[in-house]
């Protein structure tokens, strides 16, 4: 009783202990309400060919074992430096936890140095929330260095007034590769005119990231919460055509 393609129940669909897919797993399977559905997930082969001419598949599904084999090794005469750095655009104490959050998180996934990137003002809050191997510094300053391996985070705990909105000009002027989350995407959303040709084109020189839940989708896309969830593929696919780049749609399945 589930879609086969976007996993929502069609009419009446039974909530399942085990769900056995034939030859292939459906995209449906795994992602959105079908997680309510589907109990325990495995696959029965049916000889089908892997690879059929004409027929391409719409999807792949990624787990622990691509991740893992994702991680690098790192090399024993390696040190700090040669794990990139990754500078995180905070904005107001307001919501000044996220920032912190995206920072801790850069350092739990390896990265060799992390920088929380200000507006001008006092930040002792935050700074008080910040591992101390994480470094502070005004995001007007950090722009201006030069180096190999930066990656800019824009977006956890920015905020939406002027002064966001100047963090994340700062952020799009660079030449890194950029994550955009949470309220870079909400600005982008409200001011598409003004963003999405122009992250488009970043995109062709840099390579970016856009990760936005369902709400944050919808807004990227001027359409429903519902309409994302509808068919969650085909929302992924729109955003990066419109905004280019990568767009990692948060959610069950994501």
């Amino acid at each position: 009783g589930l879609s086969a393609d976007n996993g929502f129940p069609c009419g009446v669909a039974v909530r399942a202990s085990e769900t056995v897919a034939l030859g292939f797993y459906k995209r449906g399977l795994v992602t959105g309400l079908a997680a309510d559905y589907v109990g325990a997930l495995s696959l029965a082969p049916i000889e089908i060919p892997r690879s059929i001419p004409g027929i391409e598949p719409g999807a792949f599904l990624y787990e622990a074992e691509d991740a893992s084999r994702a991680v690098p090794v790192r090399a024993p005469a390696s040190h700090k430096g040669s794990f990139g750095h990754v500078v995180v655009f905070a904005g107001g104490p307001a919501s000044e936890g996220a920032s912190a959050l995206a920072a801790w998180a850069a350092l739990r996934a390896g990265a060799g140095l992390v920088t929380v990137a200000t507006g001008s003002g006092d930040r002792s809050s935050l700074r008080s929330r910040l591992r101390p191997e994480i470094q502070m510094a005004e995001a007007a300053e950090v722009v201006k260095r030069v180096g190999t391996g930066w990656i800019g985070v824009v977006g956890p705990g920015l905020g939406t007034d002027p002064s966001a909105r100047a963090l994340l000009e700062l952020a799009l002027n660079t030449a890194w590769p950029l994550v955009l989350d949470a309220d870079a995407l909400n600005l982008a959303g409200e001011n598409q005119g003004t963003y999405s040709k122009r992250l488009a084109e970043r995109a062709k020189r840099c390579p970016q990231v856009l990760t936005p839940h369902p709400k944050e989708a919808a807004r990227l896309l001027d359409v429903t919460t519902e309409v994302v969830q509808l068919d969650r593929y085909e929302s992924a696919r729109k955003i990066a055509a419109r905004y280019g780049g990568i767009c990692l749609l948060k959610g069950k399945g994501t």
